[in-house]
């Protein structure tokens, strides 16, 4: 009687091994047909993307600041000179958006030169959307050449520790000049903050920020001791992403066990 169970249970697992092999075959053959039309997808989306980056309208995306930068600058000298100065300023908003930020800082530094004023004389209500344009570019170049460039795993991340106090000062430095400039003037505290922020990526905070400008941690002692951060590893691990603004998902998406990292980003060529 024993035998014959051993010999039914045998039966059985070899019949379920045969109908188990035929199903991965069939699924098998199934993965091969979808993995073949997702790959005629992504070309799809390949093609569909270029052609919208060769042939696209920038007026319909707002995030397309390159382009758009390109296109203001072919209208300068168009109109009468409130329209030629609109343009001119929408043009420098653009290429800060497009991260060039450089050249931003040229195109407003040289304005005011031309005009012959320094800062404070040429701050008044009409042209303080130009002085936070410029400051602003200002914060962001000391970003770029300093988080950038000389990226560290403590780069970019709140409070600034000491490995990521910017080396090369003079885009917070300036940033810094102006922001005071512009709070003193307005009260505005975003420009507090954003003063605050200069002063720490150069290591000076709080210790040479004037009480005036000044913003405290609430409890940074007991943060500092209790919160553990997290350390950027992107790029040793050969992970990270050069691109103007994106996302980030990690998960298995496709269930082997390993995670996996699904990256975007801003830039309509990225």
């Amino acid at each position: 009687m024993k035998n014959s169970i051993i010999l039914f249970l045998l039966v059985i697992v070899s019949c379920d091994s045969i109908e188990q092999k035929q199903n991965d075959k069939s699924e098998l053959s199934d993965v091969d047909t979808a993995g073949s039309e997702n790959v005629n997808e992504t070309r799809l989306m390949a093609s569909e993307l270029k052609r919208l980056v060769d042939t696209g309208n920038p007026y319909q995306y707002y995030h397309w600041n390159e382009r758009m930068a390109s296109l203001l600058k072919s209208q300068l000298g168009n109109g009468n000179q409130q329209d030629q100065l609109l343009t001119w300023f929408q043009y420098c908003n653009q290429l800060l958006n497009a991260g060039q930020s450089g050249l931003c800082i040229s195109e407003i530094e040289n304005f005011i030169s031309n005009n012959s004023l320094s800062y404070e004389q040429f701050l008044n209500d009409q042209s303080k959307p130009i002085i936070e344009l410029l400051a602003l570019a200002y914060l962001r170049l000391g970003e770029q050449e300093n988080c950038q460039m000389n990226h560290s795993k403590y780069s970019c991340i709140l409070p600034i520790q000491t490995p990521a106090i910017h080396q090369l000062t003079n885009g917070s430095t300036k940033a810094i000049e102006l922001y005071r400039l512009l709070y003193d003037r307005y009260s505005d505290h975003k420009f507090k903050w954003l003063l605050n922020l200069a002063y720490m990526t150069l290591g000076e905070h709080p210790s040479i920020v004037p009480a005036k400008y000044l913003i405290e941690f609430p409890n940074k002692k007991l943060e500092l001791g209790s919160f553990n951060r997290f350390d950027d590893i992107a790029a040793e691990i050969g992970v990270s992403i050069d691109g103007l603004s994106g996302g980030v998902c990690v998960d298995d998406f496709n269930n082997d066990g390993l995670l996996d990292i699904f990256c975007t980003s801003y830039g309509m060529n990225d």
